[in-house]
């Protein structure tokens, strides 16, 4: 119809579902309420804090390494960033609890961390601290638990891991400049 090559076109139609279904889940209403009168969402976050482990102890992690190695330098600075992360997820839905429970005024950010864990999208906030993903929330926060357990091990065992998975750190290039 728009006389383009059948992979534009395909790509054309692709970005405009999304944009659509984007849109009628922006719009919906949630769903309702749980039958015990507490909102879905108070599920969510309480589900979210109780898995999500504790920040890495920086202080720690740097008394044990004898040497500052390439790789040691890498695990640091991937720690760093995910105790950020881990500090905005937490800070962030123990501010939408309070919110909700009635003790703060709601905000901008939790009314759109709220419908975001509604919908079940990544938060625009906790997106700014992480790796850009099109992955929903649940399938986000999963790879999460993930990527802290892989930096886990490696700063348990202050050694480079036998095997890494790369995608999974903030920032890959930098473990690649450490091989080199």
């Amino acid at each position: 119809m728009f006389g383009l090559h059948p992979n534009a076109e395909i790509g054309y139609l692709t970005t405009l579902g999304e944009t659509l279904f984007n849109t009628i889940l922006s719009v919906s209403g949630g769903g309702g309420a749980a039958s015990s009168g507490e909102s879905p969402v108070k599920g969510i976050i309480a589900g979210f804090l109780k898995e999500l482990p504790a920040n890495f102890n920086m202080i720690d992690i740097q008394l044990r390494i004898e040497e500052k190695t390439p790789y040691m330098i890498v695990a640091i600075q991937e720690c760093e960033k995910m105790n950020g992360l881990l500090h905005e997820i937490r800070f962030s839905l123990t501010e939408l609890d309070q919110g909700l429970d009635g003790a703060l005024n709601i905000t901008d950010a939790m009314e759109v961390l709220g419908k975001c864990l509604e919908i079940n999208v990544l938060p625009p906030s906790w997106l700014a601290n992480t790796n850009p993903t099109k992955k929903t929330l649940q399938e986000w926060y999963i790879e999460l638990l993930e990527r802290i357990t892989q930096l886990q091990e490696w700063t348990d065992n202050i050694e480079t891991p036998a095997v890494l998975w790369i995608s999974a750190l903030f920032n890959p290039m930098s473990y690649l400049t450490a091989i080199m």
